[in-house]
């Protein structure tokens, strides 16, 4: 571990990484795109959230009375929510939609894909996977 300084904030990382986060979600190298529920650990266990949160979108993602909506992983860092539609009727799908906060990169559509089928075996139901919402401006 060393003592490193992002944001003008002391932290602690593993030796020989960055701080640093990437300036665009899905920079290379970057971890595989995440669906996290809702009240994942990932945002929950931390009061400082801003290397993984930017300021600007903390409201759509800690909605109030301690609820954190779903969210969508990029590169590490937090790009968007999801929500899952349940079917309304036998044999249909259930439908996740992801809404990016700003657009997503193309290299990152696998793995949303991957996320959403491993979601659907989890709950044992055909998950289709919405396209991409347009990004949306605070």
């Amino acid at each position: 571990m060393t003592l490193v300084s992002s944001g003008g904030a002391r932290l602690l990382a593993l030796a020989g990484s960055s701080p640093e986060a990437p300036a665009d979600p899905g920079d290379a190298g970057d971890p595989a795109p995440r669906l996290l529920g809702h009240f994942d650990a990932y945002l929950l266990g931390y009061r400082d959230r801003s290397l993984v949160l930017d300021a600007r979108y903390a409201r759509r993602i800690q909605t109030g009375g301690g609820f954190v909506r779903p969210v969508v992983l990029v590169g590490g860092r937090v790009a968007g929510t999801w929500r899952l539609t349940r079917p309304t009727g036998p044999g249909r799908p259930a439908r996740l939609t992801i809404e990016p906060f700003t657009p997503l990169p193309a290299a990152s559509a696998d793995g949303l894909a991957a996320e959403a089928a491993g979601i659907g075996r989890f709950l044992g139901l055909d998950v289709t996977l919405e396209p991409l919402s347009q990004a949306v401006e605070t």
